[in-house]
């Protein structure tokens, strides 16, 4: 608990676990998206979602190095602006016309977001928490982090669901059911609560 006491340290855990909030519904909301309005089966559902991650595995090491020679802040405040855009461009272009390269484009934008953050984050908490006390550091950022992820689905799943029918929603995830079986009010409840959510 006194690690807490530690300004840096404390600011660093908070805004780990808001990026963590903001990104994970973002995989969770496409890959109902994909399967749900767009009718694709599970497997296309999830290689449409490599964006999500092909940002942050080519920018993270590069945020790293850059943090270690110019700072962790610069980074990591880059990194957050450009989730935010990301997650505008989904909130306000997401709809059944929207082509899959805007989508694309919009998840690598949070992707290379996620990737400029997370690295000059994590060094700038495991500094703050000294040599000392790194392994007590490394597991509250993980703690919180995965805490980030699951208060993401449990605050964007009611938002999302609450206009549609439960039976649809079981089936579309339980892999029985692709698409929405032309529920149109259902469908456009959908692409509303999925514009909220981002």
């Amino acid at each position: 608990m006194p690690l807490f006491a530690n300004k840096i340290f404390s600011f660093g855990i908070i805004s780990a676990t808001l990026n963590a909030i903001a990104r994970m519904a973002v995989m969770f909301m496409l890959i109902f998206y994909f399967q749900g309005a767009l009718e694709k089966d599970a497997l296309v559902a999830g290689i449409m979602t490599i964006p999500l991650a092909a940002g942050m595995l080519v920018v993270s090491p590069l945020a790293g190095s850059l943090g270690d020679k110019y700072g962790e802040t610069t980074p990591a405040t880059v990194g957050l602006f450009l989730s935010i855009f990301g997650l505008a461009g989904l909130a306000l272009d997401t709809n059944l016309a929207t082509p899959f390269w805007n989508l694309a484009l919009y998840m690598t934008v949070i992707s290379i977001g996620s990737g400029l953050f997370n690295s000059p984050n994590s060094s700038s908490i495991m500094n703050a928490a000294g040599a000392k006390y790194r392994g007590e550091a490394s597991g509250i950022r993980s703690l919180t982090t995965n805490m980030g992820m699951m208060l993401s689905i449990a605050f964007s799943m009611p938002i999302v669901t609450h206009s549609i029918p439960p039976e649809a929603m079981l089936a579309i995830f339980s892999g029985t059911q692709v698409g929405m079986n032309g529920a149109e009010s259902s469908l456009n409840g959908f692409i509303s609560g999925l514009h909220a959510v981002f």
